[in-house]
């Protein structure tokens, strides 16, 4: 409906028509036998002329016609009589009208009377942003997701603390440290709807992780040089350390210089501290073997007689002094192995104890004096030995 300059939006129930019948209250005709609506209404919205979008043209001054009249046959009363809100219409009817406009402006003009509305009261907003989820030291940005009110205004993010915002709307989120990480949600106001209320979302950034890379290590001979041993760690940038027991020690720099002190199992753990963003290491533990692998040294073996007289074919007692050292085995066992001879047989000699034996004093008259010459192992804990000799003469003759 259109008068000189002005066009009238007219809204009836489903959309169709301005006028409608309230039917909770009732009328009877023809003698009570037809019933009919007590009252009936109409709504209309009063815009300039103009072309293009009708709802852009609305504002909270924007007159509405509204009425609701009693459904006579002979009522000829001014329609200003009449004259409600839309509110009261709705309330009545049960419609909602001029749904497509903007709440604040649906509130003031749906409460005026033919263009006597209230002021603008803004809409309120509300910002739905989910809590994200904890996050890592090290972790790749990630994307924040909001959605705001009807100001159509973007929600923007801001981060502080461990973790910063960049990208489109700030929604990128890098995280620059552990700690703790603040990301606000902000949505600004327009012309009718008031700004969001800010949303704070506070995550955890966990420390990372750190590995130690640390080969096994092969077992070693007591008596070699020192190792240096090596290791690769995490991010945090501190060195990795070096501890050793058992058969070895550790000394230089961050301990990675074994030196073997020992035989048996060399343990060597390795260590990273940790930092502002990273765990410590855990220690990973290596061992390896030592072995004793040199034989005892023999220096001497003496024996307490060396030369029988006279020749009476008489068993004669003889112990042995043995001089013997080991790089590891402080008293390493010796014992005489066997006894030979340039003369005589087996049974001119006898095995007593580990160092003592009986030698019998003859001789061939013939020859130029008896040899006797005894064999000596000494063997150390790790069964490794040397072998020496020592000689007992019963001479030709004594001079």
């Amino acid at each position: 409906m259109e008068g000189n300059n002005e066009l009238y939006i007219v809204a009836g129930p489903a959309g169709v028509g301005g006028t409608g019948s309230l039917g909770g209250v009732t009328t009877t005709v023809a003698n009570g036998h037809v019933t009919v609506p007590a009252s009936t209404w109409k709504v209309a919205l009063v815009l300039p002329k103009a072309s293009g979008d009708d709802l852009s043209r609305v504002a909270c001054t924007t007159r509405t016609i509204a009425v609701i009249m009693p459904n006579t046959q002979t009522i000829n009363t001014d329609w200003h009589t009449y004259l409600t809100t839309v509110d009261a219409v709705e309330a009545l009817s049960g419609y909602d009208f001029f749904s497509n406009l903007p709440e604040p402006y649906q509130r003031c003009i749906e409460a005026g009377t033919n263009g006597s509305n209230p002021p603008l009261v803004k809409g309120d907003q509300t910002i739905t942003f989910p809590q994200p989820a904890d996050s890592i030291y090290g972790d790749a940005p990630f994307t924040v997701t909001a959605t705001g009110g009807a100001s159509g205004n973007p929600v923007t993010f801001t981060a502080s603390g461990a973790c910063s915002s960049s990208g489109f709307n700030g929604a990128t989120i890098t995280v620059l440290a552990a700690g703790s990480c603040t990301i606000t949600a902000s949505q600004a106001g327009s012309a009718i709807y008031s700004a969001a209320a800010d949303v704070v979302r506070t995550l955890d950034v966990a420390r990372a992780r750190q590995t130690i890379a640390f080969a096994s290590l092969p077992d070693r001979t007591y008596g070699d040089a020192p190792l240096t041993v090596s290791a690769g760690g995490g991010g945090s940038g501190n060195p990795v350390t070096f501890a050793a027991s058992g058969s070895c020690s550790a000394s230089g720099v961050n301990g990675s210089t074994i030196t073997l002190i020992g035989i048996g199992v060399c343990t060597v753990t390795a260590s990273q501290a940790g930092s502002a963003n990273y765990l410590a290491a855990p220690d990973v533990v290596r061992t390896f073997q030592v072995f004793d692998r040199t034989a005892p040294s023999i220096a001497s073996v003496t024996p307490s007689v060396t030369s029988l007289w006279p020749p009476d074919k008489g068993m004669v007692p003889v112990s042995f002094s043995v001089s013997v050292t080991d790089d590891v085995d402080p008293a390493p066992s010796c014992q005489v192995i066997g006894v030979t001879s340039n003369e005589g047989s087996s049974g001119d000699w006898q095995i007593t104890g580990a160092t003592s034996v009986q030698l019998r004093a003859d001789r061939l008259g013939s020859g130029h004096g008896r040899i006797y010459v005894i064999n000596v192992r000494c063997t150390d804990a790790s069964g490794n030995a040397s072998t020496a000799t020592a000689a007992v003469i019963v001479p030709h003759d004594q001079r």
